[in-house]
């Protein structure tokens, strides 16, 4: 068995780690399994405020035990996981197997406050994208309730409900700028909201017109057509 120990801070020094267990040489952001220990691919990038993530397709000749050691700053992962329906294995969070997580399609969202454990049987193959919040970016953009009741659910608790908004709430606002097309929320007194890089996202492909637009400037060709 194959096992990998780590405390998740960043997916680049995850892969990394991850290199040197497998004695495998890794390009920077990029790791290719080589034939003789399975096969796939695993890559990584780094986005704005420390977010990091990885996309993995891989599968291994041999059982994989990865191990997320808790850390006393914890921050949040989300897992996109696209694994096959006809693979099996077990996660296990703070030794509690989690049965209801094992399926194909769902997202998993947790911590770094608990050990997490994923078994996987050799030549099972592990596929899905995962995301990592760190501490100082849920410091600085989410709101502490929102961000407490973010930790239950990673925790497997309910979220408490929440109560009448008051006028800080109220503050709060969905901020859009031109060219960084994802909203965050943030309060009005703290620090700018939270913008991509206008090159991040590619160019959206020229296609037919949408249906708004088209209706719009058929109202406009009316209004010049009807003027003498």
């Amino acid at each position: 068995m194959i096992r990998y120990s780590y405390q998740l801070s960043d997916f680049r020094q995850w892969l990394r780690g991850f290199s040197r267990l497998l004695h495998v040489p890794a390009a920077p952001g990029y790791l290719t399994i080589p034939r003789d220990l399975g096969d796939g691919s695993i890559r990584t990038a780094h986005l704005p405020e420390g977010i990091s993530c990885v996309v993995m397709n891989f599968s291994l000749c041999d059982d994989l035990q990865l191990v997320s050691e808790a850390t006393s700053t914890p921050g949040l992962s989300l897992f996109f996981n696209q694994i096959k329906a006809s693979d099996i294995y077990m996660v296990r969070e703070n030794g509690h197997p989690c049965s209801d997580r094992n399926h194909r399609g769902h997202l998993l969202l947790s911590s770094t406050a608990g050990r997490k454990e994923t078994v996987l049987p050799r030549n099972s193959r592990l596929k899905g994208v995962h995301l990592y919040f760190p501490p100082s970016f849920l410091r600085h953009r989410v709101r502490e309730d929102v961000l407490s009741d973010l930790f239950r659910l990673a925790d497997g608790s309910r979220p408490t409900p929440n109560p009448s908004p008051s006028n800080a709430d109220k503050s709060s606002r969905i901020s859009m700028r031109p060219n960084h097309p994802i909203p965050s929320t943030t309060s009005s007194s703290k620090t700018e909201p939270f913008c991509w890089p206008k090159n991040f996202f590619p160019p959206s492909s020229s296609g037919p017109p949408s249906p708004i637009s088209t209706a719009k400037h058929g109202q406009k060709d009316a209004k010049k057509t009807s003027r003498p």
